[in-house]
């Protein structure tokens, strides 16, 4: 769909803009990007921040913004509603 399309644009572009910061808040579990981006993925925040901690090194192995969007895809299985 080209609502699916259109977020996927806008998180690859927010990760893009952001991610030293959403790397350092994801190390932590917790600030005011990582909070942004759950929101922009249709996450529920406290769970989100939990799972970016628990699972950084994963999910951050790579530094390319389709590589971070597939492997939160992976650990979240479909908890959020434009994680497509």
């Amino acid at each position: 769909k080209a609502s699916d399309q259109s977020y996927a644009i806008e998180q690859r572009v927010f990760i893009d803009a952001n991610l030293v910061s959403l790397k350092r808040e994801a190390a932590s579990g917790e600030g005011e990007t990582l909070t942004a981006f759950a929101g922009l993925l249709g996450c529920d925040t406290e769970e989100f921040n939990q799972v970016s901690k628990s699972n950084y090194s994963m999910i951050y192995s790579g530094a390319e913004a389709d590589t971070i969007l597939k492997s939160y895809k992976a650990v979240l299985n479909d908890q959020c509603s434009r994680l497509i």
